[in-house]
Parts: C-alpha cells; structure tokens; sequence
C-alpha cells in the first residue's frame, strides 16, 4: 500500500489488492445532434420563415383538406396555400417574415430550416412582439374608455344606426352624439337626458 497516496487507503485493501477504485468526474452536458426534419414530419409542431417561389408545374405531391398544396423538393418542401402565419395545425409557418390570408402564395422551405422551438425563428419574435405590443395598446384603450364612462362624463360618441327605408329596404349610417353619461347597464348607456343608446352600436368614445 501507498502510505504517501491518501486517496489509495480509501480503494486499496489488504494485500495492495486494488478493489473499486475511485470514480471517473460526472460527464459534461450530452450535446445531441440537431434534429433535421423530413417530408414525413415538417408538418409536426414546427416553426418555420417560408420564402416566396414559383409553384412546381407537376401535381402536388399532398393536398390538405383545407386545400393547401406541398411538393417534396428533395432537401426542402414547397407550400401553395391561401393562410400563413400562426396556428397552422400545430405549426407556425410564416412567408417572407409576414402572416396572410385570403391570398393563395407560394413558398418553399428546407428541411433543416424548420424548427422546433418557435422563439429560434426571427418571424415567429417579431409576431410575438406585435401582439405583446396590440395588447398593451388594447389595454390603454380600454382603460381610457372605461374613464370616459363615469357618470357626469360629458361625451361624444359615433355609432352605427341602421335605419328601416321599406319592408325590404334598409341603410347603415354613421351617427355622431353628444350626451351626458348617467349610468351603464349591461346593455345600454343611458344619457343624463333620459336617452339609451346600445352599447353594441357605440363605435367610438371621446370626451366631448
């Protein structure tokens, strides 16, 4: 036995016979190998930025029910679709950076560009971004309304009025008034003049 080596009276025993020796330092974070995705899983919970092409001559390879295209390209796949942008099934597949709809286009995407965490995906931030941005913006709005409800608010409101011309006859208008808040209901405000107006109708708030 080593009498120098300290760490050798905790491994060695009788004899200098060696029994479990120390063990090895705990490896290192396993580093895997980034997932490429194929034509048989591109469509399964991925995040992808589509660039614009020309769609293949040939029939499309896959029709959705929705009635979108895809072509296999080899080492990408082409799309032909009237909707891009969130929620696509379980995908979040942007063209050219933008969401669309109602317009049929077409773009292509290599199997290695498509991703499985979303926030990987420059388009993908910026729309996260946009929204965060609508929201905040939703709220202000909100918030500045709800002041312009207090009762004794003088106020001035544009609403859409649909007026009866005949029995088969009937024209939408733009009507603006200027009242008095009293009180809210769930359905109504009703004016310090005794006059109710429909919430459902009141398009604009502004202190008057």
């Amino acid at each position: 036995m080593n009498l120098m080596n300290p760490l050798a009276r905790t491994w060695q025993r009788g004899g200098g016979a060696a029994s479990n020796p120390p063990s090895l330092p705990p490896a290192g974070p396993r580093i895997e190998e980034e997932r490429v995705r194929t034509w048989n899983d591109f469509h399964d919970g991925t995040t992808a930025d589509w660039r614009a092409c020309e769609a293949p001559a040939r029939q499309a390879d896959y029709v959705s029910p929705s009635g979108s295209r895809y072509w296999d390209g080899g080492n990408r796949v082409i799309r032909r679709s009237n909707h891009w942008g969130t929620r696509i099934r379980s995908c979040n597949w942007f063209l050219e950076g933008a969401e669309a709809a109602g317009k049929v286009q077409t773009g292509y995407c290599a199997y290695g560009d498509f991703c499985d965490d979303a926030d990987d995906v420059p388009a993908y931030r910026a729309w996260t971004e946009r929204v965060a941005a609508a929201c905040a913006a939703a709220d202000v709005e909100r918030a500045r309304i709800a002041g312009l409800q207090r009762p004794g608010t003088a106020v001035r409101l544009t609403r859409r009025v649909i007026e009866r011309i005949n029995s088969r006859r009937f024209v939408e208008r733009a009507e603006t008034v200027v009242c008095t808040v009293a009180r809210l209901t769930e359905t109504f405000l009703v004016a310090a003049d005794g006059r109710r107006y429909g919430l459902h109708t009141i398009q604009t708030w502004a202190s008057a």
